[in-house]
């Protein structure tokens, strides 16, 4: 999210001997023994004396999330760590990303970037593959892109913090598919179920929404509710949904019937805490890792990790 907006609104070993020796600053987490041994520790995978966004990791085990600068400034870094290497500190992959916020793989392990007016997607060497979509297309205006997800044929949904949800198909053609959103942030399009959930920030409640042949949407409910500030958020294979609460520096978990049944708390050293939280915001998660089974978090202060007992949800 950028500064304008929220004033606006007022595989290895290498990776579990990363997890078990750099602990956090401080932490806590409370959840049921299923999903996360007792007295398992949070670790400071990446420091980063900023906001970051966007957690995505790639089959190989390697880490992008990008970096949120103000919003008079264009090219907000997209970094790059590689989880397997424990000396590997995480290093800037694109400098001229164009504002890139949330990030995601599509189903040929190519990153995409929700960004300042546009969609796109990137080579593995961090040059420009493609834009797959800019504002205007089809007449439909949408400014900083804020989060996406992507389906196998390579369409996908995104938001733009405001109340407009967009779905962008194969051929390239853009259209609303919701209007009234309370600040549209996090999405995650679960194909298998054809089911789209959209974290509505300003709302504080999480939307459900069922899926037409042509891509809109209908019959919207509300699969959690009284969540402050909820940004991204993951499903893991259980179907546990993973959503973090941007204002208390959380990732809150809930069951499949939305019902809450724990939480991981992200407390960052002030010198780290780029914009004054309960020690720390939090705003994305998604899992990777050895298995599929670590739990990455950013927020202020870069990049966070919890090794848990359950794997990711793994894509179609």
């Amino acid at each position: 999210m950028s500064e304008s907006l929220m004033k606006h609104l007022n595989l290895a070993a290498p990776l579990l001997a990363l997890l078990t020796t750099q602990p956090c600053h401080s932490h806590e987490v409370d959840l049921p023994d299923n999903i996360a041994t007792p007295g398992v520790k949070v670790s400071w995978l990446v420091k980063v004396k900023s906001f970051c966004e966007g957690p995505a990791i790639d089959k190989a085990g390697i880490l992008y999330f990008s970096e949120i600068k103000g919003n008079d400034q264009m090219n907000w870094p997209i970094w790059r760590k590689d989880t397997r290497d424990a000396d590997d500190e995480g290093k800037p992959w694109v400098v001229e990303s164009f504002q890139a916020n949330g990030l995601a793989f599509d189903s040929e392990w190519r990153l995409l970037a929700a960004q300042k007016k546009r969609i796109s997607r990137f080579k593995p060497d961090g040059t420009l593959d493609s834009i797959l979509v800019e504002s205007g297309k089809n007449g439909v205006e949408f400014n900083q892109a804020n989060d996406l997800s992507s389906a196998i044929d390579g369409s996908l949904y995104f938001t733009d913090f405001g109340t407009n949800v967009f779905h962008l198909d194969v051929m390239g053609n853009l259209k609303v598919v919701y209007d009234k959103a309370g600040a549209a942030n996090g999405i995650e399009y679960i194909e298998e179920e054809s089911l789209v959930y959209v974290n509505e920030f300003g709302s504080n409640l999480v939307s459900r929404f069922e899926i037409n042949e042509d891509g809109t949407l209908r019959n919207r409910t509300t699969f959690v509710e009284d969540l402050p500030r909820v940004d991204g958020a993951t499903f893991d294979s259980d179907g546990n949904f993973y959503a973090a609460n941007y204002a208390q520096g959380k990732v809150q978990v809930y069951n499949s019937s939305g019902e809450s049944i724990g939480s991981i708390t992200i407390h960052t050293p002030e010198e780290y805490d780029a914009r004054p939280g309960q020690m720390g915001n939090a705003s994305n998660c998604a899992f990777g890792g050895p298995e599929n089974k670590t739990l990455f978090i950013t927020g202020d202060g870069g990049v966070y990790a919890i090794p848990l007992k359950t794997a990711g949800r793994r894509l179609p």
